[in-house]
Order: C-alpha cells, then sequence, then structure tokens
C-alpha cells in the first residue's frame, strides 16, 4: 500500500549560506496545494464573526449566564483588549499596564487590590479601572441603544497577549484580526475534508482563561457557527461537576490538563498543526501542518540536526497570515525570532514520512558541560518523565560540572508503597531525606535512561526530592505551566550546588 501523504512540496531545500544554515523543503497542507482557502467576504474583524452570528441564529443559546466580559465591545467598538492571568502578580500587571499603556481595566472585585498595588507606577497611563460586578439597571438601560460603530479592517490589532515569561519580561504579541480569521478558515478546512464538521447544535465548555490565545480562537470559532459556549466555575474540583451539568458536546485543552505536559505557542495564534483523529499513525505527533501556512525545517548544527539528512530533523520555521504582526514594542526581539519571513519557533521537529511533523526537542534549552558536551535538557526531562514514580523533574547542569543532576517531585502514592514494601519508615517529607528512597529514584531514572539509549553524559548522577509539587506560588511556573528555569535554579539554588 502506497504511503499517505498529508503535505505537499512547493519549494525546493536550501544549501547553507551567508552565515544562514541549511533549509529543507517547504511544505504545505495538500488541503492547499493550490493555494490558501481565501477568507469569507464580509468577515474583518472579531466583532463581524460574532455580529453575523448573532444574526443568523438570533435564536439559539450564546454564552449563557457567564457572557465574555468586555471583551465583545472592544471589539465592536475596534479597540483591542490585553487579556492578564488573574494569577500574575502585582510586579508583572505593573509591567502590562505601563509597557502597554492602559488607559481603561476591567477589573473583577476580588483582584482589584492587585491593581491598587501597581500604583502610583502606573497612574500615568491608567486612567479608569471597571469593576464588573452586578450589572445595575442604570447599565441595563443601554442594552437596546444603538451605537455607530467604526470600521474594522483585517489588518487591524485584535489583541495583544503577553507571554507567560519563563524569563524576563513578559512579551506583547501582537495579534491581527486577519491571524485569527485565517485560523478559523484552516481549522474549518481541515475538519470539513474529515467529515468532522461542527453545527450550531454543539455545545463547547470553556475553562482556559482568555488570556490564553488557544481558549480565545477557539470560542471565535464556536461563535461563528452558532454553537453554545458554557463557561465551568473556576473550580478545578467541580470541572467534572460541570461538565455533567453543562453536557459538552466539544471539550478543547492544552495538554497540561490532559497529562500534566504543556507545549504551544502564543506567536502562532492557538494553531499551526493539527493531527488527525482517523489516522493512528499520528499519534506522538502534532500532524501536519494546518491549511494555512507553510512550514519548512532550519538545520542545527550546534545540535546535531540537519534538514537535509533522509530524516529531516531541525528548527521549525513557520509563514502564514496566522502569525502575530511583531512584539509590541520590542522590534528586536521581532527580528530575533523573524527571518526573512519565517518565524522560528524554538522547537526541534523531525518529518514523519506522512507528513505530519513529531516535537523532539527544543532550541532555546541547551547548555554545555564542563567536557564540552551539549545537554538539550528539555528532551531529557521529557524521557525521565516517563518513569511512573514520579510526578515532575527539572534536570540542571553547567558549564563547571561534568554531569547532570535533578530535582525531582516524586508520585507520593508509588513511592509510600516502595516505603512499605522495604520497611523503610516515614511520611513523604521524611522519605524525601531518605538516601534509599534517593537511590532509589536514581536508580529509575538510570533505568529509562538505559532503555532510551542516552549518552553517558545524560545520565543523572544525583537526585534532591521536593515533596511540594512545582507551582505558581514560588515562581517555579508560568500560569500556562512552563518552567522558569531561571527561578528554578534561583529556588533550588542550594540543592543543586550541595548535590554537584
Amino acid at each position: 500500500m502506497a504511503q499517505k501523504k498529508f503535505v505537499v512540496e512547493i519549494e525546493k531545500a536550501k544549501e547553507a549560506a551567508n552565515g544562514r544554515p541549511s533549509m529543507g523543503p517547504v511544505y504545505r497542507n495538500l488541503l492547499a496545494k493550490d493555494g490558501f482557502r481565501p477568507l469569507t467576504p464580509g468577515i474583518d474583524s472579531c466583532w463581524d464573526i460574532f455580529r453575523v452570528s448573532v444574526e443568523k441564529f438570533p435564536k439559539n443559546r450564546m454564552l449563557g449566564q457567564r457572557e465574555i466580559v468586555n471583551g465583545k465591545a472592544f471589539n465592536a467598538h475596534g479597540l483591542y483588549c490585553v487579556p492578564l492571568y488573574d494569577s500574575l502578580g502585582a510586579g508583572a500587571v505593573e509591567y502590562i499596564i505601563c509597557h502597554a499603556e492602559i488607559s481603561l481595566t476591567f477589573v473583577e472585585e476580588t483582584k482589584i487590590p492587585e491593581v491598587l498595588k501597581t500604583f502610583p507606577n502606573t497612574i500615568k497611563h491608567l486612567k479608569t479601572l471597571v469593576s464588573f460586578g452586578k450589572v445595575t439597571d442604570e447599565q441595563k438601560k443601554g442594552k437596546n441603544e444603538h451605537f455607530d460603530l467604526p470600521i474594522k479592517k483585517k489588518t487591524d490589532t485584535c489583541t495583544i497577549m503577553y507571554t507567560s515569561g519563563t524569563t524576563g519580561d513578559p512579551k506583547g504579541v501582537v495579534i491581527s484580526n486577519k491571524s485569527i480569521l485565517s485560523i478559523i478558515s484552516a481549522v474549518n478546512h481541515s475538519l470539513e475534508s474529515m467529515d468532522q464538521g461542527y453545527s450550531e447544535e454543539d455545545v463547547f465548555l470553556s475553562y482556559l482563561p482568555l488570556a490564553h490565545i488557544f481558549d480565545r480562537v477557539i470560542e471565535e470559532l464556536f461563535i461563528s457557527i452558532g454553537s453554545s459556549i458554557g463557561f465551568w466555575r473556576g473550580d478545578v474540583k467541580l470541572l467534572i461537576e460541570d461538565i455533567r451539568e453543562l453536557k459538552p458536546t466539544i471539550l478543547c485543552a492544552v495538554p497540561r490538563v490532559l497529562d500534566r505536559i504543556y507545549s504551544g505557542l502564543t506567536e502562532t495564534c492557538a494553531g499551526s498543526f493539527a493531527a488527525r483523529p482517523d489516522e493512528l499513525a499520528m499519534i506522538g505527533t502534532v500532524g501536519p501542518p494546518l491549511p494555512s501556512l507553510d512550514v519548512c525545517l532550519e538545520s542545527v548544527p550546534e545540535m546535531g540536526y540537519d534538514a537535509l539528512s533522509s530524516t529531516p530533523r531541525g528548527e521549525i520555521c513557520i509563514r502564514g497570515n496566522v502569525l502575530f504582526s511583531g512584539y509590541y514594542k520590542r522590534e528586536d526581539l521581532t527580528k530575533e525570532v523573524m527571518i526573512d519571513g519565517w518565524f522560528h519557533t524554538g522547537d526541534i521537529g523531525e518529518w514523519q514520512p506522512d507528513g505530519s511533523m513529531k516535537i523532539i526537542d527544543r532550541k532555546k534549552n541547551i547548555f554545555k558541560l564542563s567536557q564540552g558536551e551539549y545537554v538539550s535538557v528539555e528532551n531529557l526531562e521529557g524521557i525521565y518523565s516517563l518513569v511512573s514514580g514520579i510526578d515532575s523533574i527539572w534536570v540542571y547542569g553547567n558549564s563547571f560540572e561534568s554531569f547532570l543532576v535533578a530535582v525531582v517531585n516524586p508520585n507520593q502514592q508509588f513511592l509510600e508503597c516502595w516505603a512499605e514494601e522495604n520497611a523503610v519508615a516515614g511520611d513523604f517529607d521524611t522519605l524525601c531525606e531518605n538516601s534509599k528512597a534517593k537511590a532509589y529514584i536514581l536508580q529509575e531514572l538510570t533505568k529509562i535512561g538505559k532503555e532510551k539509549k542516552l549518552k553517558g553524559f545524560e545520565f543523572i548522577k544525583a537526585v534532591h526530592l521536593d515533596p511540594v509539587p512545582f507551582d505558581m506560588e514560588r515562581d517555579l511556573l508560568t500560569p500556562t505551566y512552563k518552567k522558569k528555569r531561571a527561578q528554578f535554579l534561583k529556588y533550588y539554588q542550594f540543592h543543586a550546588n550541595r548535590i554537584c
């Protein structure tokens, strides 16, 4: 049987030249081999999505009792919004208000103290603070009023989303109306090809914050087709109960929610690849590119990845209308990642024979050991996370040492069962300090390292067991659960030095 192929080559590979690495062939989804699907005429902004859907499905349930607060009003008036995670501290909130020069803020009553903590530094920009508690009778009178709305264009900025920031200050990712409209078009195109289209009968449960581009775009998608959207109550413990009550037909999640692993890019407007549910061979991959963008791999010689080899591997580069417009007020950062029209993701990918992409590494998180060997830390953490006895792991090394160490969150039930079987006394905290427990976890890490044929310098030589899961409270994780590596080193410096 002939190999299925879901991509088509549109440009030839390029050898290394002028100081730039070689680049593999440029591929596009087979659905778009003759060009990308044009956007719907008359739909130029997210407000148009909402307006047209209301006109088309006037009797349908849409947003239920917990409406998307103020977002549609911003869209209607051609303003852009800057959504913030409610877990951000006052320092990050202050930085974003000043950097984006925010003048009008909508904030829940319980979060007002966090905004007030930014005073007086933000007063220069912040002119109005609106608390959205109960809607007053006076405010309800505006429901039937009609306003002259400005004309919106596809090129207008729709939103500026600030990345969680694993290092340094958050970056403002500028996303245009065209970017969001393009991703919606591409998703619809892909679903139609699989007879998996959605309709106004579907119900979507939203539980990711609107500061997360994935949820923002998915909600726009379901609004556009007249589907209903229900909002969870904000309590993880009640999520199953919310699902039972709403009975959604669609549930979208970042991988972290499903298996404690998160990956994704704000800059590609929620999606660049999508695995097909009808193709089992795509399990373990992110699927082929959506039919709205072009993709190629760029060689990374220092990591041994060659985009021109028989098994093409390299940094994933993307171009197309789904991309962001640039980092707000940071042209320098934009130029770092946008080179000759290609967005360099920092992800290392490997093309599969069917045209799907497998993420195998991360370019940005490498360091050199004292003997000169390069270590790809995220790749190793992914491998060591396969050990059933651990929940999370942070791998550390530096150019002054020849080996790696790790801080591990052991699985409590797993460790306590091991302790009972091996007559090791103590509660969970005590077990994490026990030398036999540390030796056992290290043994399990070594075992998986051998199974995966890791090189000698990639093996963990010592561990510190922390009973407290890595969390945002200690500033170790971003709101999207990515590790803040600089903060990890700062927090665990003593333990890292002790076991090195």
